[in-house]
């Protein structure tokens, strides 16, 4: 197929590319299998290929090797193995090859397009022309011929086959029509009773009868014949040879079957009927007939010829097979007997193996089966391939070499000349001398005498250009010290854009990595919560879990400077005494989860005993400590991780250790680096920034601490914190003296003064309301901040309590009134703005403090006693009591309207109110997260910051989505369980 693709394909390179294919396919025909056709296109693809590029094309013998070649391996090469035909296919593929990579060459150069042709020399084109004309010719002559002769061996195999099935078949007639006539005489002859079936003559005749019998009218044997002695059965009334011949009158011959009590042989039933002188039936004779002597002969027939044989009777049984399978008495069906396709004039069988002629025999129905083994034919076939190819292979070669001898007179004097002008230099005169050329045709002398005249204009034109150059050589050493200036700049440039890009990166990767961990918890232990129903310890401990990675979430939210300072370089910790077993059971209640769902253990083992407490951040130790066993996890795919803490000396160390997929050496000198994973495939299969291990070493190294690992490729890996330990430290030996102390209550000041709370959400003005009534001052409220305005500048009050966004007038205007209009008290703003444009402490806006939503109440207790008198007495009284009461009463009516709330945001979003739904998601993030329902506050928060950067309720339809999942859930919640504000 290589050798027959080439060729072709170069013959029609001139027609375009369907030809090439067409030709390709041609050459498939005299194979007639389907898996070549498919593979002479494949090839003619290819060949296309190279032709439309000249540099694929000097790639061909590589890509045909390798695309092609294990195909044709597949196709070529028999199975089982062959050393004969192994041998026989390994050369016709190395002369393919060889042939396609001579051809290749002939390809380059035979092209359409003048600009291709103008990059071969005249020479080669010259030679490529007479070899792409006269080679293919050749070859497809060859082919032509070697076509002929396998149509008419093929015809010739056709016809011995078909002539040995038809000796087979009548073999099998003359035998089974001769015993059958043995039996029609005997019955024909008998007139009961007085002259009764004669038997004597038969067994004597005709020795293949096993066994004789005559049967009387009811089925009765009457007479029976045996070469041995046997019992008879004393009736075959219900036998086939019996009843077939009473009913129809007519002889019978039955299936196939073994003998039982007479040997193993297989046998047919051959019967007919008698009548008496009334032509009444009167009984059968039978004679059980032995295939034995046929099926030797028809072995020896087949044998004789290298063929195989499969006798069938009419009902499809196999009667003899000179096969493995089927065997005698298996169903005469299978790929072996089944025709299948045909070859040229050749039929094979359904599996292709052998070439299948079938006879019938008539009379009977019986069908004989000849097969002939194609592996012989296959042999003739490589071999003459071989042949072929390697005269394709010689004929190639010689045309090129008598094609490049052809086209050397026409090739030389246009080497010299291009030679000669090549060496033209205006700087050097010796070789502007004219050209001394011997022209093989005038056209050539033409060429020389034109190129004289030019170098003489050339050397009148070479003093005007070098007074040019020198100006303009002036010129140009100004451009380029202009350039380098420019060029330097740019390149500054560009090294700031890339490390702000690179910082902004960094930023964002990390970001992600700190608030989606928590987030998890939070979402997970809720879902807990929400469960565990009956159980009030199992709601109060995932409660608590919430509660917990809540304020570690809102704590990095609030701090998103500082990490913009770590990314910097300005990495601060704060050093305070921390239970390090309590951070490490906090990290394995908060990653436990993520085990179980992936089928993983995660197990903590304490090696006691351990410091009660170190000098570190809790914050940032908590931040390496969920980085470095969600890492485990993640790379972790069966067995388990498992976190050690041991005091070794005066450090703490805990070990990470999992069973995951292990990191080579090469991979652990750039494991600690910013962006890095082990490498490209890690990232795309397991995600991640590469950020994790860079800051978590940054931040133990800032704590006093290191962080190093050991690995092994396949086995896991193993990270080591280190932390020191203080000498005069406590030490515990047990687990339940580091257990959670009990969450600090907090104490309510005792103030005095008059203060204004102004929002435009009533459920935050009721629950700042009772908030403040708690600690003993009078409180008024307003709903905007025209009505604020208004009521501070009738009535004085001390502190104003201000939501930034609401209707009719905003916080930052109605804070310049009241500021213009001579009010000097202090005005506190409420944001739930992530990153608030006012600084904290709003001096430099005009408010005196910021307060961020959701209100924590230690912040507003601070800022109460920042601006408020204390009272003179500060006894707490059943007042307090019944404030605190109150709040859960303003959560419950606020949750009760969370559904109503949710319809309200449908219906903005479905009239393309864009303003009108920005104002009620900025109102639901700060009230729902100041009631505690830190799900919908995020998720309103998140759809708000999509809507300020694409003003388009069209992509919110997910986030939206998402948001009124939140707000079913909280509005389902149970009345405990109120969160503190």
């Amino acid at each position: 197929m290589l050798l027959g693709g080439t060729a072709p394909a170069v013959l029609a390179k001139r027609m375009r590319w369907p030809w090439v294919l067409a030709s390709a396919t041609v050459v498939a025909a005299p194979l007639g299998l389907s898996l070549w056709a498919l593979f002479a296109l494949v090839h003619g693809a290819i060949l296309v290929l190279a032709a439309a590029s000249p540099a694929f094309a000097r790639r061909l013998p590589l890509v045909l090797a390798a695309v092609l070649g294990p195909c044709a391996l597949l196709i070529t090469y028999p199975s089982p193995p062959s050393a004969l035909e192994w041998l026989l296919g390994s050369f016709n593929l190395l002369v393919g090859v060889a042939i396609s990579h001579y051809a290749a060459p002939q390809l380059t150069a035979f092209v359409h397009s003048e600009a291709a042709q103008s990059k071969r020399s005249l020479g080669e084109q010259i030679a490529s022309s007479a070899v792409a004309t006269l080679w293919p010719v050749m070859v497809i002559a060859l082919l032509a011929l070697v076509y002929a002769g396998w149509r008419f061996e093929f015809a010739r195999r056709t016809a011995a086959l078909e002539l040995r099935g038809e000796q087979a078949a009548s073999l099998v007639l003359d035998h089974l029509s001769e015993h059958q006539r043995a039996v029609l005489h005997a019955a024909v002859d008998a007139r009961p009773p007085a002259r009764p079936p004669i038997l004597d003559g038969i067994d004597q005749s005709y020795t293949g009868f096993l066994t004789l019998l005559v049967t009387d009218a009811e089925g009765q044997i009457i007479d029976f014949r045996a070469p041995w002695a046997a019992s008879a059965l004393p009736s075959v009334a219900d036998r086939n040879y019996f009843r077939e011949p009473r009913r129809t009158g007519l002889g019978f011959v039955s299936p196939v079957f073994r003998g039982r009590g007479f040997g193993n042989d297989i046998l047919i039933a051959v019967s007919a009927p008698y009548r008496d002188a009334r032509q009444q039936f009167a009984g059968v004779v039978q004679g059980s007939l032995s295939l034995a002597f046929l099926a030797e002969r028809l072995r020896r027939i087949a044998a004789q010829h290298g063929l195989h044989l499969v006798l069938a009777d009419g009902t499809a049984t196999v009667v003899l097979s000179t096969l493995d399978a089927p065997a005698a008495l298996d169903p005469a069906h299978g790929p072996i007997i089944e025709a299948g396709r045909a070859l040229l004039q050749l039929n094979l069988n359904h599996a292709e193996r052998h070439a299948l002629h079938s006879s019938t025999v008539p009379g009977f129905g019986w069908t004989v089966h000849l097969l002939e083994p194609m592996a012989p034919l296959a042999r003739i076939q490589s071999v003459s391939f071989a042949l072929t190819g390697s005269a394709v292979l010689l004929g190639l070669l010689l045309l090129g070499w008598r094609a490049r001898r052809f086209a050397e007179p026409f090739a030389k004097p246009l080497r010299e000349m291009v030679s000669r002008v090549r060496e033209v230099d205006l700087g050097v005169p010796s070789t502007l001398k004219p050209l001394q050329l011997r022209a093989a045709s005038s056209e050539f002398a033409a060429l020389a005498e034109d190129f004289n005249a030019m170098l003489q204009r050339l050397r009148d034109l070479n003093e005007d250009l070098r007074r040019s150059l020198e100006a303009q050589a002036g010129l140009n050493r100004e451009l380029e010290e202009r350039v380098q200036q420019r060029t330097a700049d740019l390149a500054a440039a560009l090294t700031r854009a890339e490390r702000l890009a690179e910082a902004k990166t960094r930023f964002l990767s990390h970001m992600s990595h700190e608030l989606r961990t928590p987030l998890t918890a939070i979402l997970g232990f809720a879902e807990q919560a929400l469960l565990a129903s009956g159980d009030a310890a199992r709601k109060v401990q995932a409660l608590e879990v919430v509660v917990r990675n809540g304020r570690h979430l809102l704590s990095i939210v609030n701090d998103v400077l500082d990490a913009a300072r770590i990314d910097a370089g300005q990495l601060a910790v704060v050093l305070e005494p921390c239970a390090p077993l309590a951070l490490v059971e906090d990290v394995h209640a908060l990653l436990a989860p993520a085990a179980r769902q992936r089928s993983l253990s995660l197990n903590l083992n304490c090696h006691w005993p351990l410091p009660a407490t170190v000098e570190s951040d809790p914050l940032r130790l908590r931040q390496v400590l969920i980085n470095l066993v969600g890492n485990a996890l993640k790379f972790t795919e069966r067995g388990g991780v498992s976190v050690d803490i041991v005091a070794v000396g005066e450090r703490l160390s805990i070990k990470v250790r999992d069973s995951g997929i292990g990191i080579s050496a090469e991979q652990l000198e750039r494991l600690f680096k910013p962006f890095e994973q082990a490498d490209d495939a890690v990232t795309r299969r397991f995600g991640g920034s590469g950020l994790g291990l860079f800051i978590s070493k940054r931040l133990l190294e800032a704590m006093g601490g290191e962080l190093d690992v050991e690995s092994t490729p396949g086995h896991g890996s193993c990270f080591s914190i280190r932390l020191p330990v203080a000498a005069e430290v406590a030490w515990i030996d047990s687990r339940p003296s580091v257990t959670d102390a009990p969450a600090e209550v907090l104490a309510i000041p005792r103030l005095s003064g008059r203060v204004l709370v102004v929002d435009d959400v009533e459920d935050l003005r009721d629950l700042i309301t009772q908030t403040l009534l708690a600690t003993g001052v009078e409180c008024t409220t307003a709903t905007n901040g025209a009505e604020a305005v208004e009521q501070a500048l009738a009535t004085p009050v001390d502190l104003i309590l201000m939501d930034k966004h609401m209707p009719v007038l905003d916080g930052r205007a109605a804070m310049r009134q009241l500021r213009e209009s001579g009010y000097s008290g202090a005005i506190v703003a409420l944001s739930a703005d992530v990153l608030g444009e006012e600084p904290v402490d709003g001096h430099s806006v005009g408010f005196n403090a910021v307060l961020a939503k959701p209100v924590d109440r230690s912040k507003l207790y601070e800022a109460l006693v920042r601006f408020l008198p204390p009272e003179p007495t500060a006894v707490e009284s059943a007042q307090q009591r019944a404030v605190q009461a109150a709040f859960a009463q303003i959560r419950v009516r606020f949750r009760a309207r969370l559904l109503e709330e949710g319809e309200a945001l449908l219906r903005a979003a479905d009239a393309g109110d864009t303003e009108d739904l920005k104002l009620r998601l900025h109102t639901l993030k700060g009230s729902a997260g100041t009631f505690g329902f830190a799900a919908v506050s995020a998720a309103a928060a998140e759809a708000e910051s999509e809507l300020k950067r694409k003003p388009d309720t069209q992509p919110l339809d997910g986030l939206l989505t998402v948001l009124l999942g939140a707000l079913r859930a909280a509005a389902s919640e149970g009345a405990s369980g109120d969160a503190a504000l």
